[in-house]
């Protein structure tokens, strides 16, 4: 049952991002999930963050998450990792 919520819910947040904004569905096989990213190339995990305030509780804050993607500021009393992707590692690493 927490899965199908954790999926769901997690779908409905995704969606509410890509519907809102130039955030745009995509599967990171990196972390064998699927994620929402930015024209930027940021990414975010809705289903893992559902999962995490499920399991972990409120301090994963969904709207928080939701504003982040929506302006790009991080809300006050949270904070947000920018995690680069692998190929842009060995990119820098050849400069």
């Amino acid at each position: 049952m927490i899965h199908s919520v954790i999926m769901s819910a997690g779908a409905y947040l995704g969606e509410m991002i890509v519907r809102n904004s130039d955030w745009k569905w995509v599967y990171c096989t990196d972390e064998n999930a699927a994620a929402v990213e930015s024209l930027e190339e940021l990414r975010g995990y809705p289903h893992n963050k559902v999962a995490k305030r499920i399991h972990n509780g409120s301090e994963h804050d969904l709207e928080a998450f939701f504003k982040y993607a929506m302006t790009g500021e991080v809300p006050r009393g949270t904070t947000a990792r920018v995690i680069k992707p692998s190929w842009w590692q060995r990119l820098s690493s050849r400069a």
